[in-house]
């Protein structure tokens, strides 16, 4: 009876499930996802499994389904990097895929080469959001899932070329991350009345992606805050602006706190579309990070302030300490700005045009007269103190200002002095045989000049533009490990070249005045047009160092490959490993073998090591290979299989010649960097030298 009834009922539910949950899979077995997300180390790595579930989030390397609502109903299926899967919200997904982590993120990774696929078998309402606190946002069971929050607050926002927020609705932040620029509303203090996402894992962090979201529109709103500096034990004037975009009056409850601790508080009315100007002080008791809050009615605004210290009572100290740094400063800057003013009139008599230094000598000109006003002025403020007190040692900050600036001013022209002189004598001693030698039997004594200006010469120097304008994750503008700080001190100090950074689109306009191009890996599309303008720089005489990444799956091998592909160098979408030879993992390879007859590797020798993370090349025509992979080296792609197998000595640097000017290819932006104490660049830097100077024509 017991077999009978459960026959009639599988038949009756079978009878009412869509037509697309039948469709047969060879050898596959339907797991519903909350069972597959509840046992996931049993399936993990473990075959291919079948599963279904409704599209709810999309991005370019995959899409997240759900089969229900709440914990362990969802999860990512990964499609492949920047594949764009043919999916939208709402459609219902069968999926084939091989459950896997990543980064601590549950996935399915679908790749039709091992017969793994998805498909959409129909439509279907989006589940609707599990309704959870803020504080359980990082919970395991909710990866994938569709969440909401109520009632929560906006407590601190980030910008850069995406937005990351904090929100809390009392019981704990949550985290958001949008990959693109949110609206300028959602600033903190403001308050969602509810806000979708769906969960996501980044590098073992959990982060809540934005779907939809409605703030509190309160007609009484704090619309500005305005504020010139917070200094310890200063009153500090802030003014608010409250405005009613109402269609009545509203009496408006105006508060002020300074880290929690009211500071103000008024009571006023304002008439529809009226603003009101608030103006109260703060006096901030200590310096560093601090909070002011400001509420009208519902509206809230949190302003980080970073309170600096008095600078009335440092002068005390500081203006002495500043005056015998002055006087040390200058002790060394005077001779060396004699030494200037002579090798300059030296040249001009000999007909040399300063070129890329003038501006340069013009800047140190007009500093060291400004040096001199500041100074001046300082002396004569000190001697109207010291008429009033014989036995002051100590003055206020408008007299401390002035030596400070003199000292400070001074040290940025020793700078300068140290980097044009050298650039000068070295010209004085290649023209000074030409300029002073005398006419044909018109020789004068060895104690006198015969200067005549037909030299006809120059200053030309190198000048290096490194471009940060395609999101490189390696980037001039950082100071941290991934920054470029050593690589420039040392083009600036060892070459003697100027460095400047591109932050704007590349033009040929911009690169003609320019020697050397360094392009690492971009995270954002080379253009067509900028290609084109690379290639014209090139081919007119330009030097291009292009590099590829440190990671498969993050090398932009097809915009590196738009720039250098029609020389004969391919980036790969692979990335270096070996087992033996590395600095602790085999995705952290050293590599050794060079090319020691190109006169870009004059640096280097047989033994020494570079540390290397990132692609491999593939090289033709007239290309050249500079620097490959040990024996034991191989490369993979990102599903692990294998490129270029042990023994290949693959190729991760290479050199041509393209019409007047020369491209260098290296697979590794990391090697070029900060990272790792150091490592990368100090190892790096031989054949990194080696290579700028041949791309320059100074081999």
């Amino acid at each position: 009876m017991r077999k009978s009834a459960l026959i009639i009922t599988l038949i009756l539910v079978l009878s009412l499930m869509p037509v697309w949950t039948l469709k047969p899979v060879a050898a596959a077995t339907y797991i519903p996802l909350v069972e597959l997300n509840q046992n996931f180390d049993s399936y993990a790595y473990g075959g291919d499994v079948l599963t279904r579930g409704i599209v709810t989030y999309v991005d370019s390397n995959g899409f997240m389904i759900q089969n229900g609502s709440g914990a362990y109903t969802g999860i990512y299926v990964y499609t492949g990097y920047k594949s764009y899967p043919s999916v939208q919200k709402g459609d219902v997904v069968e999926v084939y895929g091989y459950p896997k982590y990543y980064n601590g993120l549950r996935e399915l990774s679908v790749n039709p080469t091992y017969g793994e696929y998805y498909s959409v078998v129909g439509a279907a309402e989006v589940p609707q959001p599990a309704v959870i606190p803020t504080a359980d946002y990082d919970r395991p069971e909710y990866q994938s899932v569709l969440v909401k929050f109520v009632d929560a607050k906006i407590t601190g926002r980030y910008d850069s070329w995406y937005t990351k927020l904090w929100i809390d609705d009392g019981s704990g932040e949550a985290y958001i991350f949008s990959s693109s620029s949110l609206p300028s509303t959602l600033e903190p203090g403001a308050k969602f009345k509810y806000f979708v996402g769906v969960v996501y894992v980044y590098r073992n962090s959990y982060e809540v992606l934005p779907v939809e979201y409605q703030l509190y529109n309160p007609a009484v709103k704090v619309t500005d805050v305005e504020y010139y500096a917070f200094m310890e034990e200063v009153p500090t004037r802030v003014r608010a602006t409250v405005f009613n975009s109402g269609s009545t009056a509203s009496n408006v409850s105006f508060s002020a706190t300074f880290d929690g601790v009211q500071v103000y508080s008024a009571e006023f009315t304002l008439l529809p579309g009226e603003s009101k100007v608030v103006e109260f002080y703060v006096v901030p008791q200590s310096t560093g990070s601090h909070t002011l809050t400001i509420i009208a009615e519902e509206s809230e605004k949190i302003v980080p302030v970073n309170v600096i210290p008095n600078p009335y009572q440092l002068s005390y100290g500081l203006t002495p300490y500043y005056e015998r740094l002055y006087n040390k400063e200058m002790a060394n800057v005077t001779p060396l700005y004699e030494n200037l003013t002579w090798v300059v009139g030296e040249l001009t008599s000999c007909g040399v045009s300063l070129g890329d230094l003038e501006s340069r000598i013009q800047w140190i000109n007009g500093t060291m007269e400004e040096i001199k006003r500041e100074y001046s002025l300082y002396n004569t403020l000190k001697g109207l103190l010291i008429q009033q007190n014989p036995y002051r040692n100590a003055y206020y900050y408008p007299v401390m200002v002035h030596i400070r600036k003199a000292a400070m001013m001074s040290r940025d022209v020793m700078k300068e002095l140290e980097f044009v002189l050298p650039i000068l004598h070295s010209t004085y001693e290649q023209v000074k045989p030409i300029c002073h030698a005398p006419a044909p039997g018109n020789e004068t004594p060895a104690n006198q000049t015969n200067a005549t200006p037909s030299t006809n010469v120059t200053i030309k120097i190198t000048k290096v533009l490194i471009d940060a304008s395609h999101g490189q994750y390696y980037n001039p503008t950082k100071t941290d490990q991934n920054g470029m700080a050593t690589l420039i001190e040392n083009i600036k100090n060892e070459l003697g070249w100027i460095v400047d950074i591109n932050t704007e689109p590349i033009t040929y306009e911009k690169l003609k005045d320019y020697d050397v191009l360094i392009i690492t890996n971009p995270s954002q599309d080379i253009t067509d047009g900028e290609a084109q303008a690379i290639q014209e720089f090139v081919e007119n005489g330009g030097g291009l160092f292009i590099l590829g990444e440190s990671y498969y799956g993050h090398v932009y091998y097809k915009s590196l490959n738009k720039v250098v592909g029609k020389y004969g160098i391919q980036f790969n979408n692979d990335e270096l490993m070996d087992d033996d030879m590395n600095t602790g993992r085999k995705w952290f390879p050293l590599v050794g073998i060079y090319n020691l007859d190109h006169p870009a590797m004059k640096f280097l020798s047989a033994d020494h090591q570079m540390y290397y993370n990132g692609d491999t090349l593939t090289v033709s025509g007239s290309v050249t290979w500079l620097v490959r992979g040990y024996e034991t080296a191989y490369s993979e792609d990102r599903d692990g299989n294998i490129v270029y197998e042990k023994g290949s000595k693959p190729i991760i640097a290479a050199a041509v010649e393209a019409g007047q000017g020369r491209i260098v290819a290296y697979g590794s932006s990391r090697a070029i960097s900060d990272a790792y104490y150091g490592h990368y660049i100090n190892t790096n830097w031989p054949f990194v030298k080696g290579v700028l100077l041949w791309l320059a024509h100074q081999e």
